[in-house]
């Protein structure tokens, strides 16, 4: 599961590090405040994404991206010098945790009791992990050596060096937006190819050796050849006349695989076999229809613990649908899957508790309000009367003490203004019988100006 996401330099969000909950987290802001950005960083990190210059923020020359999941930190940096964009850096801080979980497998008796080739399929995977280095006809006792060594190595630094240069691993994540709840066809291609996609890379050939390993190889091999030859036809020797420090040319390949280009062609048919013509039913119907999938989907990768990125999946859709996404989210979290999306909705904001909620303001720069998940706290707003929707983007709360006070103020409003309390963002809240003002204000001052 994420963890945490934290950025720096990435369009509104200068700086900003949004943590996440294991079941459902639900984003809001207004418009523009960076709730996509948020979404397009874990896409950007786990799609193997790129980022155009217009996405830095103003002034600044660097991104950085960290995802914090289970056992590590994904750092993700990228440069830009004289307006051209440099390369990614991918790096991976290693927990604790995940050193001592690999050193604790390949130590067991189960681990021993496996046969060769799945030990070494296994090791290939912790190695990858660790940042051990290997080749690809490597035997399993010579790999378990190396990685139980590094594992010595790491267990004598500090946590703060315990970073190496690596990939990102594979998370089953779903990125599910407003147009895909639209199109049945990118609706499955997300849902039930994109495993598949990213998994081809996997897939062993009757060599034995996986298709990305074999692709490696080959660019490994011409970047050797290719260096040679530089080497052999003096191109060296006339570049070193204009850079005399010159000493080497050493090309490297940065092969990084992406999700398979696979285009799919959906038919929903009628019982005669014609063809149902999608494209005329209503954007309703349409996301209703993915709604459906989208419960199949939660059966058919239970087993996966995947996670479900949404962004403003409720756009279109009729209430009572949007409240019954929402329990199929929830239902899916019950799997051991995790929920993250954006929402304009005060439906579903006020479905989940403040907890799960995370605001951003954007005031030229994205920010975080923080949000006390003290189970008080939800106490004293809900005995005040208080929904997430008011905390949120009420303009002013105005607390009064009183029946008489509560049933008056909204008619004289009326009376003088022509308009209520309601129409202009004014929450009025009733004080009544409730003893814990001090953290109720405590709550209040986070989200509303001293001065409303």
């Amino acid at each position: 599961m994420i963890k945490r996401v934290t950025v720096e330099n990435f369009r509104s969000l200068r700086s900003i590090s949004i943590p996440f909950e294991e079941d459902i987290t639900v984003i809001v802001g207004e418009n523009d405040c960076g709730k996509t950005s948020v979404i397009d960083i874990v896409k950007n990190v786990f799609n193997n994404g790129i980022v155009g210059l217009d996405d830095f923020y103003h002034g600044t020359d660097e991104i950085v991206f960290e995802i914090e999941i289970e056992d590590r930190t994904i750092i993700k940096k990228i440069k830009q010098e004289n307006e051209q964009i440099l390369s990614p850096e991918i790096l991976i801080k290693l927990s604790r945790s995940l050193i001592s979980k690999i050193d604790g497998d390949i130590q067991s008796d189960s681990f021993e009791s496996l046969d060769e080739t799945k030990q070494k399929e296994k090791l290939k995977g912790y190695a990858d992990d660790l940042g051990v280095k290997y080749a690809g006809n490597i035997g399993a006792s010579n790999l378990k050596g190396r990685i139980i060594e590094k594992i010595g190595e790491y267990n004598g630094k500090d946590d703060s060096d315990l970073v190496i240069s690596g990939k990102v691993p594979d998370n089953l994540i779903y990125f599910l937006d407003g147009k895909q709840f639209e199109d049945v066809k990118k609706f499955f291609s997300e849902m039930f190819f994109k495993n598949k996609k990213r998994g081809i890379w996997s897939e062993e050939t009757e060599s034995g050796f996986k298709i990305e390993e074999i692709i490696r190889s080959k660019l490994e091999e011409y970047s050797s050849s290719l260096s040679t030859e530089i080497e052999e036809k003096g191109i060296k020797d006339k570049l070193k006349s204009y850079l005399p420090e010159l000493e080497g040319i050493n090309i490297k390949s940065t092969f990084e695989p992406r999700d398979i280009q696979i285009d799919l062609k959906v038919q929903l048919l009628e019982e005669n076999g014609k063809e149902i013509n999608f494209d005329k039913k209503g954007d309703g119907t349409k996301r209703k229809i993915t709604m459906a999938l989208l419960e199949y989907g939660k059966e058919i990768h239970k087993d996966l613990n995947p996670i479900y990125i949404l962004d403003e999946p409720d756009t279109h859709l009729h209430v009572r649908s949007q409240i019954d996404l929402l329990e199929i989210l929830r239902n899916f979290t019950g799997n051991d899957a995790q929920v993250i999306l954006t929402t304009h909705s005060p439906f579903i904001l006020n479905s989940v508790a403040p907890r799960q909620v995370r605001l951003l303001v954007n005031n030229g720069e994205t920010r975080l309000i923080p949000i006390d998940s003290d189970e008080k706290v939800e106490w004293a707003l809900n005995a005040l009367g208080i929904e997430n929707l008011n905390l949120f983007f009420s303009r002013k709360i105005l607390i009064v003490e009183g029946e008489t006070e509560e049933k008056f103020i909204p008619i004289v409003q009326k009376r003088f203004f022509g308009v209520n309390l309601y129409n202009i963002m004014v929450k009025l809240v009733n004080r009544r019988s409730i003893t814990d003002i001090p953290r109720f204000a405590a709550v209040l001052s986070i989200f509303v100006k001293p001065t409303d």
